[in-house]
């Protein structure tokens, strides 16, 4: 009594699947954001983390084996059927900025507020949450930081940066937007 090929590949990697995860794995479709979260997981826990888009996932699954996924909420019930019941993805709860919100609405000058990210859906969540304490008081400059680009943004006060661009922003104030 023996297994054909498939059902022995199969059982293999649902023994793989089933051991304690040596890394981390991020599923995020959007490059500059799958990197922020990428970089802020393997920063504050201190273990082994790769990431990857939703696509890339569904062409290899193998990238499950060895990894604790971790994921958006939004992709959470996409990514269900390609991952082990014993190890389930781990979603992703972003940020509500509340103490950014309210470093602006305590701003007692008309300012130039900039937020400097790698990733696109960053800066438009940012803009939206931002708005109602920017109002017509404030100028908000958005920057799109690409590659290993240096920036000089001294006449903004304050700079909201994300993990990737922090070191890239000269400024005379820079605060950190965590994911």
């Amino acid at each position: 009594m023996g297994f054909d090929l498939q059902a022995l590949r199969r059982r293999v990697r649902e023994r793989l699947l089933a051991e304690s995860p040596d890394h981390l794995l991020v599923v995020e479709n959007e490059p500059g954001l799958r990197e922020i979260i990428r970089r802020e997981l393997e920063k504050h826990l201190g273990m082994p983390t790769q990431s990857c888009s939703l696509d890339e996932f569904v062409r290899e699954p193998g990238l499950a084996i060895g990894a604790q996924i971790l994921v958006a909420n939004h992709l959470v019930e996409t990514i269900k059927p390609l991952i082990s019941l014993n190890r389930p993805a781990m979603e992703v709860v972003y940020s509500l900025a509340a103490e950014h919100v309210n470093l602006i609405n305590q701003l007692q000058n008309p300012s130039i507020i900039s937020i400097a990210s790698s990733s696109e859906s960053l800066l438009r969540t940012a803009k939206s949450i931002f708005a109602p304490a920017i109002k017509r008081r404030h100028v908000l400059h958005e920057v799109l930081v690409k590659d290993k680009a240096k920036l000089s943004l001294v006449d903004s006060d304050p700079i909201f940066c994300d993990t990737v661009t922090i070191g890239m922003v000269r400024a005379r104030t820079r605060c950190i937007i965590s994911s």
